[in-house]
């Protein structure tokens, strides 16, 4: 089952269970408020799943439950290691973006095909649209792997193992540019499709081939429904 890793991709109950203040938030009018950390899970897999009711996909029920996990489970854009590398300052959650995202979640998926309609690039699964933002430098080291995490704990790079097994903070070049055995090879201004095949960051990047990056890898269909 594809997840939101972002991609999109979407952590344990417990990391991102809201606290206790009544959610007064409507997911059909979303304005754009802040929204706190605590709040965020709960709030994105009520207002995604209600989005796509009219999309002929699973039960609101099934969708809430399984994006939540996605958001909040133990390898979701918020998972307890990702909670703790924003305790830790290597990880910032934005409010202000979080507000947006939600807002954009909630408008609906007039084709069924949200990441086209809310305009996401491959450089949004890194930061899920702006809400987390990695503070670590390039070549610096960090801890959560892309190809594990469904977040990014480095700033304008990426967090990918060496061919010595570290994790570094490393730089993604264009398909068509020369790179090395280290180097990450992807367009992150691609276009992202859809949640169940195309959210993934995996979809983006690859390893340097042969000293020079390749062509992206072709697009697939687009598909709303999760777990499809």
């Amino acid at each position: 089952m594809n997840r939101w890793h972002i991609s999109l991709a979407l952590l344990c109950l417990a990391a991102c269970e809201a606290d206790t203040r009544p959610l007064s938030y409507d997911a059909v009018t979303f304005d754009g408020t802040p929204v706190p950390r605590a709040n965020f899970c709960p709030l994105l897999a009520r207002a995604y799943c209600e989005a796509i009711e009219g999309c002929a996909c699973a039960a609101s029920e099934d969708c809430r439950a399984q994006l939540q996990d996605d958001c909040a489970g133990p390898t979701g854009f918020l998972s307890p290691r990702v909670q703790q590398a924003i305790e830790d300052g290597q990880v910032v959650y934005d409010e202000v973006a979080a507000g947006r995202v939600l807002e954009a979640t909630a408008m609906g998926t007039p084709d069924c095909s949200f990441f086209e309609f809310v305009g996401w690039r491959a450089r949004d699964l890194l930061s899920f649209g702006g809400v987390l933002s990695g503070q670590i430098e390039a070549r610096e080291p960090c801890s959560l792997d892309w190809q594990i995490e469904s977040t990014n704990d480095c700033a304008d790079s990426v967090c990918a193992a060496r061919g010595d097994g570290s994790l570094r903070c490393t730089a993604v070049r264009a398909p068509g540019a020369v790179c090395n055995e280290d180097d990450l090879c992807g367009d992150l201004d691609a276009e992202v499709r859809a949640p169940s095949d195309g959210s993934e960051l995996v979809e983006y990047l690859s390893r340097c081939d042969a000293g020079r990056c390749g062509a992206p890898a072709p697009e697939r269909a687009p598909s709303v429904c999760l777990g499809d």
